[in-house]
């Protein structure tokens, strides 16, 4: 418990947090919090690691459904904490902006591993994926009040993704709630050398998953109005330019793809 607090005295000492997060006095962090911009956007900011239970099947990935399906679907699993939950529900339910936008750390989007479908699914239990239960009551949440064009930002992942929100991934004609947007990592890899077969993976199963790349490393520009969301995936191209790297202060950074969504429309399109 000693170690605990002293960690997190260390990461509110170290990180770019605001004065107003504080320890608490059991020694964590209360780092979920709403920013608004006028009535264009609020960000619900959340924490989706301090509070969550343990990551089912042991944390293995891929975690085969048919061989952990107790763990997979929980009912006491969580996230984010019955109390951020509720925060959550009510910041999304009275928000009058145009765009409600959940930024937090992991991908919130279903992402089947499984090449041979007939195996039964295979997930990342170290996202949503590992949650499928609180995951889908968010998702019905959503269906039910209908928050204005959500958009999930999220990362961790090191590659980049794009993906419509369904209200139940399993059924491809399900309706689009919203969309999400993953951003790659600056400098640290994902599995590249897996990168084309897991690659394949997404377009054998998930079709709500509309772009995923995972061999730049970059960062996102989300470009928004009352009117559209755009983001743009900016990124190192090796292929381009093979002898240079991240670690280069002259590499050239390119816009490798865009995707957009807009107002009252939800569901992606290239931009």
């Amino acid at each position: 418990a000693q170690r605990r607090r002293n960690a997190y005295r260390a990461y509110r000492e170290s990180m770019p947090l605001s004065p107003k997060v504080r320890l608490t006095q059991d020694g964590s962090l209360e780092i979920f919090r709403r920013l608004q911009y006028g009535d264009l956007a609020t960000l619900h900011l959340v924490d989706t690691r301090q509070y969550r239970t343990d990551q089912p099947c042991d944390d293995r990935f891929p975690a085969l459904a048919p061989f952990c399906s107790d763990g997979l679907n929980a009912s006491e699993a969580t996230l984010t904490g019955a109390r951020q939950e509720r925060w959550l529900y009510d910041g999304l339910s009275n928000s009058a902006s145009t765009w409600n936008v959940i930024a937090q750390q992991v991908m919130l989007m279903q992402w089947d591993v499984t090449l041979v479908k007939a195996l039964g699914g295979s997930y990342n239990p170290d996202a949503w994926d590992g949650y499928p239960t609180v995951r889908q009551r968010l998702l019905n949440f959503i269906a039910d009040t209908r928050p204005n064009n959500p958009i999930v930002l999220s990362g961790d992942i090191h590659s980049a993704w794009a993906a419509d929100l369904k209200h139940d991934f399993a059924d491809g004609g399900s309706e689009t709630l919203g969309a999400e947007f993953v951003c790659t990592g600056i400098t640290s890899r994902f599995l590249d050398a897996l990168s084309p077969l897991l690659g394949l993976t997404v377009s054998a199963g998930n079709p709500h998953i509309r772009y995923f790349e995972g061999r730049h490393r970059g960062y996102c520009v989300c470009d928004v109005d009352d009117t559209r969301w755009r983001t743009d995936f900016q990124a190192v191209r090796r292929t381009a330019h093979p002898t240079l790297t991240v670690a280069d202060a002259d590499v050239p950074v390119q816009t490798i793809a865009s995707w957009a969504m807009r107002a009252g429309d939800p569901g992606l399109v290239s931009a």
